[in-house]
């Protein structure tokens, strides 16, 4: 378990004293990819400091978690929330041994938790709703057959080459049990995966608008 109790600034990081020197969220959660990467994805982070969570905008589905549990606040919080918090938060966990519990009856109130899990099946939703069905699909299937033609060394395809290269990228492009399997091995950090494309397919489908799920219904 990892815990910092320190001043924080949503846009230059962490704040050192009485230097006055920044640490940037950058630069810290890649010092936490390593030390969650030693210990297999079993790092616990407790940021007791103003807009903690905003480390976690830095988190990139293609490297690894940073930690396994994840405790931050989201913006200011008081140091006198902190120092009563705090000792009640570890006391709780050392007379219930439930890091989860212990969280949410004392630093809850007032900051977030991440559970790697978690983070990874919202960070598969958003990229699945941007470069395979979303506004960004249709261009990333442009680039990928740009790339294929290039690799296979046709400089002016015929029509039925286009049509081929972009019906099997399309094929590829398709979203499914494949998408886990290869994000989930570096940002798991070995751990397996809790859900499985099943899940992500019934929350993206109750994400549809009702209305552009019956204009696909009717255009079918």
């Amino acid at each position: 378990m990892l815990h910092v109790d320190a001043h924080g600034t949503d846009a230059d990081g962490l704040l050192l004293a009485p230097s006055g020197e920044h640490v940037g969220w950058a630069e810290i959660i890649e010092d936490l990819r390593a030390l969650n990467v030693a210990t297999a994805n079993n790092l616990t982070c407790i940021f007791a400091l103003c807009f903690g969570l905003h480390l976690y905008k830095q988190v990139s589905l293609k490297r690894p978690v940073p930690s396994y549990l994840f405790f931050a606040p989201p913006e200011e919080t008081s140091v006198g929330f902190l120092e009563a918090q705090t000792l009640a938060f570890y006391r709780e966990m050392n007379r219930t041994s439930n890091v989860t519990a212990a969280f949410d009856a004392t630093l809850g109130a007032a900051m977030q938790s991440f559970h790697c899990q978690g983070l990874f099946l919202q960070s598969l939703l958003r990229y699945i709703s941007t470069y395979c069905i979303g506004r960004l699909r249709q261009d990333r299937l442009e680039r990928m057959v740009t790339a294929v033609l290039q690799r296979d060394g046709i400089v002016n395809p015929s029509s039925a080459q286009l049509k081929q290269a972009r019906r099997k990228i399309r094929e590829s492009l398709k979203p499914g049990q494949k998408v886990i399997d290869v994000f989930a091995p570096s940002f798991l950090i070995g751990r397996a995966p809790a859900f499985t494309y099943a899940d992500l397919d019934r929350i993206l489908k109750r994400s549809v608008p009702s209305g552009r799920s019956q204009r696909r219904s009717a255009s079918s």
